[in-house]
């Protein structure tokens, strides 16, 4: 059952929120990311407090698993590498409530912080095992309802951009659009 007292279930500011997220991301095609690996499960936590029933800030802990990327290597043709393995990221993050006043939302969020990126690179002269850590960014958008006073799911759409600018990966950065389902739990002045 939905709630349908705004006044008691809702986005309020001093409310902070606490949960998880779980679902799939996909590479993007920016620097040939999406032939050096392949799609993988991502999912992370996040921490807000809303300043107000329109806009919170908060921390955000991701993971993203990718998988090595299809097809032979060809000199001169597409990505030069293959690659599997892993990045963590962590975000500080500011939201912005698009609907007032209802259990619901839909939000829109943009983040930065840092990522340390993990994986076996395969390339014509070989294999080996590489890392990184430097900046990262994510925008996202989604939609929040409460299910009960103080539980909500949300559906996420994320892009985020890591930043691999040393050369180790044969690329500058990846990029990624994930899609995400999760549940928080509130407290405060609920």
């Amino acid at each position: 059952m939905l709630a349908t007292n705004a006044g008691a279930w809702g986005f309020h500011g001093g409310d902070s929120a606490w949960g998880g997220r779980v679902g799939w991301q996909y590479p993007t095609a920016t620097e040939m990311l999406d032939t050096a690996v392949r799609s993988g499960p991502a999912g992370g936590f996040h921490y807000g407090r809303h300043l107000s029933d329109w806009f919170a800030v908060g921390l955000e802990a991701e993971l993203l698993n990718f998988r090595r990327g299809r097809g032979a290597i060809v000199a001169g043709q597409g990505a030069p590498q293959r690659m599997y393995g892993g990045t963590g990221a962590l975000f500080a993050t500011g939201r912005l409530n698009l609907v007032f006043d209802r259990p619901w939302t839909i939000y829109v969020k943009g983040g930065g912080g840092f990522h340390a990126t993990r994986a076996k690179v395969v390339t014509l002269a070989g294999a080996n095992n590489r890392s990184h850590r430097d900046f990262a960014v994510l925008a996202a958008g989604g939609a929040e309802v409460f299910t009960l006073k103080n539980v909500s799911l949300l559906f996420e759409a994320r892009w985020e951009s890591f930043n691999l600018a040393d050369g180790k990966f044969g690329m500058n950065k990846a990029e990624f659009l994930s899609f995400q389902t999760g549940l928080s739990y509130w407290f405060g002045q609920h």
